[in-house]
């Protein structure tokens, strides 16, 4: 059951969700894109018509004890798809959650697809996103 001070934070989001705006300003220096309304939504993660997400190589560093301390997700673009800023967090979170250790996404492209905007974003304490053109 989730304790008090799991739920009030989110009972404070969920009641004011304007709030987070000011959160990522103010506290985080996040440019939002232009908006006109704010609501929370279902924080559900389940996915009715699941997707095969698969990044093409992940590379993981490990301790002889065998703890992964940081790996690497690999993907390769041979054309722009202005899509992929959507499906790339996928594969980060994806991996960082099943290894258990900071990741990072690298793009190997013709050109440096620039992913811009909220969607692109690293998860906090982990790398950014980077494009290397091949």
């Amino acid at each position: 059951m989730p304790s008090a001070e799991h739920e009030l934070p989110l009972e404070f989001v969920r009641n004011n969700p304007e709030m987070t705006a000011v959160l990522l300003e103010e506290a985080h220096n996040v440019e939002l894109p232009d908006y006109d309304t704010v609501q929370t939504v279902s924080g559900d993660c389940a996915d009715l018509a699941p997707k095969d997400y698969r990044g093409d190589a992940v590379v993981c560093f490990a301790k002889r004890d065998g703890r992964n301390v940081f790996a690497v997700v690999f993907e390769v673009q041979r054309d722009l798809d202005s899509r992929k800023c959507f499906s790339w967090p996928v594969y980060h979170a994806t991996v960082r959650a099943r290894l258990e250790c900071p990741t990072a996404l690298m793009v190997i492209a013709r050109t440096s697809p620039p992913p811009s905007g909220p969607a692109s974003r690293s998860i906090p304490g982990t790398p950014s996103t980077r494009s290397s053109p091949w």
